[in-house]
């Protein structure tokens, strides 16, 4: 017999048994309507193990899956286990990249602080699929404490996130809701120890944003509250984020754990306004500028890395432009190799008039090193009359000192951005480029009697050498020429081939420059 409060939610015959054939209209998908249908295609993925801790017994798997990716729900504690993106391969290339982590869940409904992981749900349908702009609601209802909870879960087609709204009705319905995710993410990259390193909590709560890394997350600090914001974790190309409505007052669950050198963040948002209800949205993603400006207005462009936290506020902006450019030359030139040759050029076609600058101003100085070393002499041992002989002969020559410098002080930030963009840019992530540089955010995957040998590092050396054998005229600087390649060398070696390669353009460009001036001043 089906119990009452079945009846109540979804009528007197259970819980629908349905074909994967969905309606692809707002409300709730129904099979009786045969307009705007999507056949679900079944994906040939593995099961997501059991996490035995939190699932014991029997269970019915659902699918939700779209253009995007597919996921892997159970019914015990209506909970995610699996989250497959389609367009991306992990570091092996051989499978989709897995959101999740290993045992980990997701979606993990708490009422008044108890956790419903092991509480039996009803889904309204076995699997969904929507493409495009179709939309599909699966809803589960459970009973608990004389309450019916009820969750539902939004997809759209094209989309990276799911809409979350859960309702209690009965005397449950007093106690504060949240959602969590246990578990950590899952591994993309390999080998891991990069993506270890930047993978961290993010929190943005009252217009404050704060990162986490595994000790804070471990420690007593106190947890972020307020009105609106999300929360969400992110390793170096992708993230998972529990995003809140704007109207309400939430609390943050955030805790971290080391398991055998593996960091595992668990982490959460409560509603602390509106008690016996949720509502938001789950993102779990690339980290890319265009995607994840079509989210939260926006805001979860925060998750993106610029550099030092402090100086933000400027190398964003110069970032996103660079970033912008970047992509809008990949819009004509389909190859990313490509695109950072020509990108190097328009770089330095932009910063020439401050590279012209201090490239004359270095000129101007070397031809008169000769005379500053005769006044060094002069005046050895009265540095007074020294300082002030070398100010009056640069007035003479009409000198400024400091004319090499600046225009590199001023270049700094621009330096500093590209340099960021280039190592983080998931456009670049297993983007190849030609023969053996087969992925341009890794170095060269070239293995010469099993030893890892790049290339790219060796010709950016040969490239500041000839560069600087040009500019360093000054026979005491003459050991720079060849200390700094190789220093440069040893810097770059295992740098991504994408940020190597643009530096060697951005010398080989400097160096053309270089000559240009000398046969110029030389007429």
């Amino acid at each position: 017999m089906t119990p009452k409060y079945q009846e109540w939610m979804i009528g007197s015959k259970g819980v629908p048994k349905v074909s994967p054939i969905l309606s692809a209209n707002q409300g709730s998908p129904s099979p009786k309507n045969p307009s705007g249908i999507a056949q679900l295609k079944s994906m040939e993925l593995p099961l997501f193990p059991d996490s035995l801790s939190l699932l014991g017994g029997p269970e019915q798997e659902v699918i939700l899956e779209n253009d995007l990716f597919v996921s892997r729900w159970t019914t015990r504690g209506g909970i995610l286990r699996s989250w497959v993106l389609k367009g991306f391969k992990d570091g092996s290339r051989l499978h989709p990249v897995e959101l999740m982590g290993p045992g980990g869940v997701a979606c993990v409904l708490t009422v008044g602080g108890d956790v419903l992981s092991n509480l039996i749900f009803h889904p309204s349908h076995d699997s969904i699929t929507v493409r495009e702009n179709q939309t599909a609601i699966l809803s589960w209802t459970a009973q608990w404490k004389n309450s019916i909870i009820e969750k539902q879960i939004k997809i759209v087609g094209n989309r990276y996130d799911f809409d979350v709204e859960v309702f209690i009705h009965g005397p449950a319905s007093d106690q504060k809701c949240g959602l969590e995710w246990h578990g950590g993410m899952g591994h993309s990259e390999s080998p891991t120890t990069n993506e270890m390193a930047q993978t961290k909590i993010i929190t943005f709560m009252g217009g404050v944003l704060e990162n986490w890394n595994i000790d804070q997350a471990k420690s007593s600090r106190s947890r972020p509250s307020g009105e609106g914001g999300w929360i969400g974790l992110r390793n170096k190309y992708f993230l998972v984020a529990f995003l809140s409505e704007r109207q309400g007052n939430y609390g943050m669950v955030l805790q971290g754990k080391d398991l055998d050198g593996i960091q595992s963040f668990n982490f959460g948002l409560v509603s602390d306004s509106e008690k016996g209800s949720w509502h938001g949205s789950l993102y779990g993603g690339p980290i890319s500028y265009s995607i994840l400006d079509q989210y939260y207005n926006g805001e979860l462009h925060q998750t993106m890395s610029w550099g030092w936290e402090f100086a933000r506020g400027l190398m964003e902006p110069i970032g996103v432009g660079i970033l912008k450019i970047f992509l809008a030359i990949h819009d004509l030139v389909p190859n990313y190799g490509l695109v950072i040759i020509l990108f190097s050029i328009l770089v330095k076609i932009a910063l020439y008039p401050l590279t012209h600058k201090s490239y004359e101003a270095t000129g101007r100085m070397q031809e008169v090193q000769p005379q500053i070393a005769a006044l060094r002499e002069k005046y050895q041992n009265d540095q007074q009359r020294l300082n002030q002989e070398m100010m009056k002969l640069y007035k003479e020559q009409g000198i400024n000192p400091l004319g090499g410098c600046l225009p590199v002080l001023f270049q700094m930030p621009i330096l500093f951005a590209l340099f960021n963009v280039f190592q983080n840019a998931i456009e670049l992530r297993q983007a190849p480029f030609m023969g053996w540089i087969n992925d341009l955010s890794q170095p060269e995957d070239l293995s010469v009697a099993g030893y890892p040998l790049h290339i790219l590092p060796v010709l950016m050396a040969v490239t500041m050498f000839l560069q600087q054998r040009t500019t360093i005229k000054d026979p005491n600087q003459k050991m720079m020429v060849y200390l700094m390649p190789l220093m440069m060398i040893f810097f770059f070696w295992k740098m991504s081939s994408g940020l190597v390669l643009y530096w060697t353009m951005f010398n080989l460009l400097s160096w053309a420059q270089q000559i240009g001036i000398d046969l110029s001043r030389k007429r």
